[in-house]
Parts: structure tokens; C-alpha cells; sequence
């Protein structure tokens, strides 16, 4: 009977700036546990998916629909910083903690849909919104 392999333990994270989330499945080791991983992860998703939006150019008269002619833009590694929620369990207060190096990473166990915020060069601060979906009064 053959040996059996061991299984690699998939984390699906939530990479969010302002209205975009990247939904990103990664095998997280003690060797990828890095800001070059995340980031290179993140990039390839959002490059491979039409670009980041620069400006989150949204309409509000057509009830906060993104406008039909926008394009987004290739991005590069060089231009992403990450930061983790000072509060995993309510990351829309939008209190970060910059990711400075990797030793901020050391210690961290991510469970499935962890966010985990972004911003480029050109962002002031992290921001995320969180998703609404129609009415939601009752």
C-alpha cells in the first residue's frame, strides 16, 4: 500500500481596498508566510482580472454602479502595502496595522476569509467598505 501524501492546507484570504475584494486561495507555510508571497498572490489577481481601479470612481445616481468605461490598470508589487485588522473581528472600523516586514507575520495563524487590507502607492490610508447587496431594511 503506497504511503499517503501529506495534504497541503489551502487558506482562501480576503485581500479589500475600499469596494474591491480579491478572494485568493494560498498554501501558507512557514517558507510563504511573507510579504513577497501575499503580494505577489495579490498582484497576479488583480493584474489577470482587468487592473486595480486608481479612482473608485463610482456613481451615485445610477444607485452606486461602477461606470461602464472605466479601466483599471496594471500594478506592481512595488507599488502594494498591506496592513492586518487591529481587530480580526471587526475589520470595517478600519484600524490597521501595517504590515512593515515579515517578522509582523511570524507568529500569525489566517483562517478562511481573513481580510487582510491593501492599498497602492497613490492611496492615502487603508480603507475598506463593507459590501451591501440591495435593501437591506427589514
Amino acid at each position: 500500500m503506497p504511503p499517503k501524501s501529506a495534504q497541503v492546507p489551502v487558506t482562501l484570504l480576503k485581500f479589500k481596498r475600499s469596494r474591491s475584494t480579491y478572494c485568493i486561495p494560498l498554501v501558507l507555510t512557514k517558507k510563504t508566510l511573507n510579504q513577497e508571497h501575499l503580494i505577489t498572490a495579490l498582484t497576479h489577481a488583480i493584474n489577470s482580472t482587468g487592473g486595480l481601479r486608481v479612482v473608485d470612481n463610482m456613481n451615485s445616481e445610477e444607485d452606486g454602479m461602477p461606470l461602464p468605461d472605466e479601466e483599471g490598470v496594471e500594478i506592481a508589487a512595488e507599488e502594494i502595502s498591506l496592513a492586518l485588522p487591529k481587530d480580526r473581528g471587526d475589520p470595517h472600523s478600519n484600524q490597521w496595522f501595517p504590515i512593515a516586514d515579515d517578522k509582523d507575520l511570524e507568529n500569525l495563524v489566517f483562517n478562511d476569509y481573513d481580510i487582510i487590507a491593501f492599498k497602492s502607492r497613490d492611496d492615502s490610508d487603508f480603507y475598506i467598505e463593507r459590501s451591501e447587496y440591495g435593501d437591506q431594511e427589514e
